[in-house]
């Protein structure tokens, strides 16, 4: 532990006096911020905290598997994450969880984990949505970006301008107009309007495939 409040923190121990759950868990979540190696550092902390008889708290987890999602460890995040659960604590870490987890292409997964939290009550975050869809749509998974915006808009989320723009740009790219223009369609109802760039491109596809969403997209910008 090389910085100041790490050396005081275990000075004060070193003195006899007993770090409160407080001190515990704001130390983890430095730990958890910094280098790996500091993880197993984290996890030590968060061990000896919970066998010192302070009860694992919404903040100590959350703050433990936040740490663990940030440096790719989401199988042990999830395990953490199950405890919680089990113990009756309220999971808070959905966006850290269910964000790496699609960095990483573990849709199926992070989908799972979508639903239970659904099934919790715990309503979805808007920009959570927005950065789910744009992650998957880069990573390729398209159709899996489609059913998220499907499901932000059963739920009367408005997505970013940014997200339906990333979408129309994957299914043009991969040739599906069909659906792109229904992402455009429900762009423009909402207000949106599409850049300049996107546009000519996706006019260009309609044009190269003799489309008859030509008049469709022209009329959402004129």
């Amino acid at each position: 532990m090389r910085h100041e409040g790490f050396r005081i923190f275990n000075d004060l121990k070193d003195r006899g006096y007993a770090p409160d759950r407080v001190m515990y868990t704001t130390m983890i979540h430095g730990l958890c911020k910094m280098k790996i190696g500091n993880l197993e550092e984290a996890k030590e902390l968060y061990n000896e905290m919970c066998c010192k008889g302070y009860k694992e708290t919404t903040v100590s987890c959350n703050t433990m598997i936040r740490g663990l999602c940030l440096h790719g460890r989401t199988e042990k995040a999830h395990v953490l994450f199950e405890e919680m659960a089990e113990k009756g604590i309220a999971p808070a870490t959905y966006t850290a969880h269910i964000e790496k987890l699609c960095e990483m292409g573990d849709v199926d997964e992070a989908k799972e984990l979508w639903e239970d939290m659904q099934k919790r009550g715990v309503e979805p975050a808007v920009c959570t949505c927005n950065f789910i869809i744009t992650r998957l749509s880069n990573k390729g998974y398209v159709a899996e970006g489609m059913e998220w915006l499907a499901a932000m808009l059963r739920r009367n989320l408005k997505p970013q301008k940014q997200t339906f723009e990333r979408l129309i740009q994957c299914l043009s790219q991969g040739d599906k107009l069909d659906e792109a223009i229904l992402v455009l369609d429900y762009m423009f109802n909402i207000g949106y309007t599409l850049r300049e760039c996107i546009f000519h491109s996706l006019v260009d596809k309609l044009c190269e495939q003799n489309s008859d969403h030509v008049e469709t997209c022209l009329g959402g910008v004129l």
